[in-house]
């Protein structure tokens, strides 16, 4: 099975994105991975200097494709449909730049995109042009430069009425009162952090949800409680907050934005690859019922196409 490459212009659903039928692989550049730097600090008194560490910049990708009609007239009536779905310029209905370029790999079948802006345009390769066929050269240009599984994963949790075991060793088992917290267990199967959106339904006070898996590597890296400035509160089960771990945003459903309840010290964490331990605690009241929820939806990420 050859890769797959299809174009879903702003606004457009992955299920009707047009199509690449035929792409020339030789003049694909730039998928396979993002570029790296490295951030250097000079050291006074030696050769050399000091390695701060390595950034991650944007991306372009660049690919040729062939364009083929069965005659002259149908290869200009397809060539003429392409300049407003490549358009840069483009928005979808919110006022967004940007589509997605999708690839089905032949290794899994699996659909990734890149999110990206078309920034060439559409241009065919004039010095390409046949009576029935022309290759145009596209150049996708992503800020965010990794690549996401098609398919979203959605795991949920309730914390209500979670008693800890704080010495569980038979035949004695210790433990403390109960607590409203719930652990939950998801995989990015991606080989980069794959920053995922959650979801707090209520009732419930001061929450706190904390990536557990990179504390162990790193402590204070994966806290992130809303328990600034008298902290998050959602008084029933119509309210709930949504954070967008990787735009930085806390916003309750009825549009406002409750970033002030977050403390100074948490983290907007992502989800490191293989698999993660979330911990969802409710610090204060109101107390949790059977209505409370958490819900983490992420993508797998990959740093390309492979």
């Amino acid at each position: 099975m050859p890769f797959r490459f299809r174009w879903a212009a702003p606004g457009v659903t992955i299920e009707n994105a047009y199509a690449m039928n035929i792409v020339r692989y030789r003049t694909l550049i730039g998928a396979s991975g993002p570029p790296y730097n490295v951030v250097n600090e000079e050291q006074p008194f030696r050769a050399g200097s000091y390695l701060k560490t390595i950034t991650v910049d944007d991306t372009e990708v660049d690919l040729t494709m062939l364009i083929k009609g069965t005659n002259q007239r149908e290869l200009w009536q397809t060539l003429a449909t392409l300049p407003p779905l490549f358009n840069p310029t483009a928005t979808d209905a919110n006022g967004n730049f940007g589509g997605r370029l999708l690839v089905q790999t032949p290794a899994s079948g699996l659909s990734k995109f890149l999110s990206c802006v078309c920034l060439s345009g559409f241009k065919i390769n004039e010095d390409s042009l046949l009576p029935k066929s022309v290759e145009a050269t596209l150049s996708f240009y992503a800020n965010y430069p990794y690549w996401q599984s098609s398919i979203e994963n959605d795991s949920r949790g309730n914390p209500f009425g979670r008693n800890p075991e704080w010495f569980p060793m038979f035949p004695i088992i210790l433990g403390g009162g109960a607590e409203n917290y719930v652990d939950i267990r998801v995989t990015n199967n991606g080989d980069v952090p794959a920053y995922p959106t959650i979801t707090i339904s209520g009732p419930c006070g001061n929450p706190q949800i904390t990536n557990q898996t990179l504390n162990q590597k790193v402590s204070g890296s994966g806290n992130f409680s809303l328990t600034a400035n008298g902290g998050l509160t959602l008084n029933n089960n119509t309210q709930s907050v949504t954070i967008n771990m990787l735009n930085r945003t806390v916003i309750r459903n009825n549009g406002a934005s409750e970033i002030n309840k977050l403390r100074y010290s948490a983290n907007f964490w992502a989800l490191a690859p293989g698999e993660n331990t979330i911990r969802f605690r409710i610090n204060g009241p109101p107390a949790p019922t059977a209505s409370t929820s958490i819900s983490i939806k992420w993508r797998d990420t990959y740093s390309g196409i492979m």
